[in-house]
């Protein structure tokens, strides 16, 4: 009977700790040049920068690993690669004078490291009555000028268009991003806002939740693509090297699906 227990408690420490070593394991898809790195619970997608005149990579996703079977994979995303959206978000604004006779608002939104258009969709309360207006932010920068007051808003900014994650034309991002400043700004006649951390990365990285992985023999399997197993060394040696948080050109973005 002891025997019997000690033989399962191996079992489930076998499936549990299928990734538990020192060793990141690698696997490539070399139709979409995509990499997945699993070290202990953790798997990273990493895309590769074909444009580049040197090694490339950038991190896509960043999930944890379940082991539900011996060859299934439970994955959930639990942070991206590039620091939080909302992080150092500069606000200004210039107070209504008396003697104005509108209440227009000027909203003056930047995003300096975001050269993608982004649509930027307000919707306000002006203390009567809600609002809601939409633009688009073209080269970092968008000028949009709402009806009336605002004493509270919230603006969600989105790709003017998705980029596939896949060769499937699937997209694996979040569609968009809310902001809602905290405090009223009813006596403001003009709020700039600075959007600091928003980058081609937080639109394109990967957003999953209860997506499976299946391994097999010298690889495994995503969404119908299969990458084989390379060097473990690959990882310390190419990859780990050559990560980039900042993507060089438009070229390199769209390489992979147009």
């Amino acid at each position: 009977m002891r025997k019997i227990c000690l033989f399962i408690v191996l079992c489930v420490l076998s499936t549990s700790f299928a990734f538990a070593d020192n060793n990141v394991k690698i696997y490539f898809n070399d139709w979409n040049y995509q990499y997945i790195c699993i070290s202990t619970d953790t798997l990273t997608f990493y895309n590769q920068l074909t444009c580049s005149p040197s090694p490339a990579f950038y991190p896509v996703g960043v999930c944890s690993c379940t082991n539900l079977s011996d060859s299934i994979v439970e994955l959930n995303s639990i942070s991206g690669a590039h620091p939080d959206i909302w992080d150092n978000v500069e606000i200004t604004t210039a107070k209504r004078s008396d003697n104005e006779s509108t209440k227009a608002t000027q909203l003056i939104l930047s995003t300096p490291h975001c050269d993608i258009p982004l649509i930027a969709d307000i919707t306000y309360d002006s203390s009567f009555f809600m609002g809601n207006v939409t633009d688009t932010i073209v080269d970092g920068n968008a000028t949009i000028s709402v009806p009336s007051a605002i004493s509270t808003f919230s603006i969600s900014l989105a790709p003017s268009f998705y980029n596939p994650s896949n060769v499937y034309l699937q997209y694996f991002g979040k569609l968009d991003y809310t902001y809602i400043p905290e405090g009223s700004y009813y006596d403001c006649s003009q709020i700039s806002i600075v959007f600091n951390e928003v980058s081609v990365f937080q639109f394109f990285q990967y957003y999953l939740r209860g997506e499976y992985v299946r391994l097999i023999d010298g690889g495994l399997l995503w969404k119908g693509q299969l990458y084989k197993e390379i060097a473990d060394d690959f990882y310390e040696t190419t990859i780990k090297p050559n990560v980039y948080y900042e993507i060089p050109s438009d070229k390199c973005v769209y390489y992979n699906y147009q």
